[in-house]
């Protein structure tokens, strides 16, 4: 009888049992620390992460310095904190954290942190007048100052500059009223000789402007009539003789105006003589 016998090859395939790493990131103000934790997962329950090995960067360090960036240091839960340059603003290059399963294979997970940009608010002079807020925010009212211009630097940060209001005083045209001075700040309206206060007015940029016109002489009788010939004038004008008339007083209205009162002279009538002759013989 023939028999026939078979053989089989069996070639068995060994795959390594890897660990998994899961990335982190992170985000945070300028200046200020940040953390980030990568999480490593078990390839296999059989191959678990190596405790007794400690959790370093890919170059065996536990703590990193980037030009320009800043200092990334790691602790023993692979809590990594990155604290960055006073004036580092972007996402960082970040850092590759290095931890080995008990089979000896390594597993590597990255973490990336990133500084936003900020917004202050300064006055021309770079003197801060509110403090510094993390992120890009716009404009807001600062009492006793006005926004000049805004810029942003080439890192995305946003600088807000002000300047302080003034304080004008002007006639109802627009015009500086003489011997007054622009002054910094919100002040209060003033006695001005020779003008008296309509209004105030804040204008659209934060400036107040005290707004004043020339007061007013008249002359008039103990009636309130306006004495003909002598019209009102502009300013504080004084007493003046009038043909016909007397000077009774001056007085200050409550507006400030001023009115010198008069009274009529009563012209005596002529005297009339009368003369005759007698003769007498």
């Amino acid at each position: 009888m023939l028999q026939i016998y078979y053989t089989r090859t069996y070639i068995p395939t060994v795959t390594p049992v890897t660990p998994e790493g899961t990335p982190a990131e992170s985000e945070g103000p300028k200046g200020q620390p940040q953390t980030g934790t990568p999480v490593f997962i078990l390839g296999n329950p059989n191959v678990p992460i190596d405790e007794t090995v400690k959790r370093t960067f890919d170059d065996g360090t536990t703590e990193k310095k980037v030009p320009d960036e800043g200092i990334y240091t790691i602790d023993e839960n692979s809590k990594v904190t990155f604290t960055p340059e006073p004036d580092f603003v972007g996402k960082a290059t970040g850092v590759t954290v290095k931890r080995v399963g008990k089979n000896g294979m390594p597993v590597t997970a990255t973490y990336t942190p990133k500084v936003h940009p900020d917004t202050s608010f300064v006055d021309k002079e770079g003197n801060s007048l509110s403090p510094t807020e993390d992120g890009t925010k716009p404009t807001k009212d600062i009492p006793g100052y006005k926004i000049v211009k805004t810029e942003v630097d080439e890192k995305g940060n946003t600088r807000h500059i002000y300047e302080k209001v003034i304080t004008t005083y002007k006639d109802k045209d627009g015009n500086v009223i003489p011997g007054t001075t622009t002054k910094e700040g919100t002040t209060p309206k003033k006695d001005i000789p020779g003008y008296r206060f309509v209004e105030t007015k804040t204008l659209p940029n934060g400036d107040t402007e005290h707004v004043y016109e020339k007061v007013k002489a008249s002359y008039k009788d103990k009636d309130g009539n306006e004495i003909p010939n002598y019209p009102t004038e502009d300013g504080e004008q004084p007493k003046k003789d009038i043909p016909g008339y007397r000077f009774v007083e001056t007085k200050t209205l409550p507006n400030g105006d001023i009115e010198h009162v008069y009274e009529k002279v009563s012209t005596p009538a002529p005297t009339t003589f009368t003369f005759s002759s007698t003769n007498s013989r």
